[in-house]
C-alpha cells in the first residue's frame, strides 16, 4: 500500500504583490519570540463549511507532496 501525502497551505493568487506583502507581515508576527506580557493570539480560522476547491492543487513530485489550498 502506498501512503499518499497531501500538504495543505495557501496557494497565492498569481502575480498578487499585495497578497505577498500581507503574508510577509503575518509571518513576521509568527516569528516573534514568546512574550508572556504580550501574548499573540492568532485568529486565522473561519467558521465556514468548505464545499469546493477554489484553486487548482499543485501535483506531487519526487521532492514534495501534493499541495492543496485549504481555503
Amino acid at each position: 500500500m502506498t501512503k499518499r501525502k497531501i500538504q495543505y497551505w495557501v496557494i497565492p493568487p498569481d502575480a498578487n504583490a499585495e497578497f505577498a506583502a500581507c503574508m510577509e507581515d503575518v509571518l513576521e508576527i509568527y516569528a516573534q519570540p514568546y512574550d508572556a506580557a504580550f501574548p499573540i493570539i492568532c485568529m486565522d480560522e473561519q467558521p465556514v463549511q468548505l464545499t469546493k476547491e477554489t484553486r487548482r492543487p499543485i501535483a506531487a513530485t519526487m521532492t514534495h507532496p501534493k499541495r492543496v489550498d485549504y481555503e
